[in-house]
């Protein structure tokens, strides 16, 4: 069968006159870019195109859920992002529930209403992308969601003279916290770590990953592996003083990995 034949074949199947099949087939090949393609057979479509006139073939429908998963996972960067933006531009026009299962977490964070999180068939946290992102629940969830995942340091809470703080190797932070005298993980994302001639921590910049708009740039310290995210890169070999967002500062039970916050 054609293409067009391929996508329209739900609808033959409820008997919806061609006419019909036709303008609705028409309205989701061109909101998926494959219209020029409708008349051509499967076999002269590449393997990203393909999964484009499966896609359409299940967006056809009107179906009450839709049930995706990995659905751009062969596709080209560019034309993921088109889909991406089409798959969200349809879910929002016609509310329909879509289930999309996916590893990308570029791909979960940008079109997803609520966000599901799951470790070895266990959810670890449900919530709307910006919650999931900025308070994950778990150690897991604050690493694994984030490109890079959240910078993650072992150390001790104590207080002195009414002020709670946290100590990593030879750095103090001021934390708000209830906990003390206790073993914690202390995270904080790299957009939150900044250069600072003053600040509270040091590291040694070993590498700079340059992804145009911005540098995640990764410095070596006495509490490990330190990621920063700058505008420009930094010398490496060079010595940095970094200072820390006190207002997104997360804490994690190390022995259970829940938030303490």
């Amino acid at each position: 069968m054609s293409i067009r034949d391929n996508i329209g074949f739900p609808l033959d199947n409820i008997g919806l006159p061609r006419t019909k099949r036709d303008r609705r087939v028409d309205e989701v090949a061109t909101l998926l870019g494959i219209h020029p393609f409708l008349e051509c057979r499967p076999g002269e479509l590449s393997g990203g195109d393909k999964q484009r006139a499966a896609l359409a073939r299940a967006m056809v429908r009107n179906p009450a859920i839709y049930l995706m998963d990995e659905p751009l996972g062969q596709l080209d960067a560019s034309i993921r992002l088109d889909l991406r933006e089409a798959i969200r531009r349809q879910q929002l026009e016609t509310r329909v529930t879509t289930l999309y299962v996916t590893h990308d977490q570029e791909e979960a964070l940008s079109l997803a209403d609520v966000v599901v999180v799951m470790n070895d068939g266990r959810i670890e946290q449900t919530g709307a992308p910006e919650e999931v992102y900025n308070r994950p629940k778990s150690l897991f969830v604050a690493n694994f969601v984030g490109s890079p995942g959240m910078n993650l340091f072992s150390g001790r809470i104590n207080k002195w003279n009414g002020e709670t703080s946290f100590h990593t190797g030879n750095t103090m932070i001021p934390v708000d916290t209830a906990a003390h005298a206790c073993e914690v993980r202390l995270g904080i994302r790299p957009e939150h770590v900044h250069p600072d001639p003053a600040g509270v921590m040091h590291g040694r910049v070993m590498v700079n990953e340059y992804f145009g708009d911005h540098v995640i740039v990764h410095l070596d310290s006495d509490s490990g592996t330190i990621l920063t995210r700058s505008r420009t890169s930094l010398e490496v070999g060079s010595v940095v003083g970094l200072n820390l967002d006190v207002n997104h500062i997360l804490l994690f039970d190390p022995s259970t990995g829940k938030s303490l916050l």
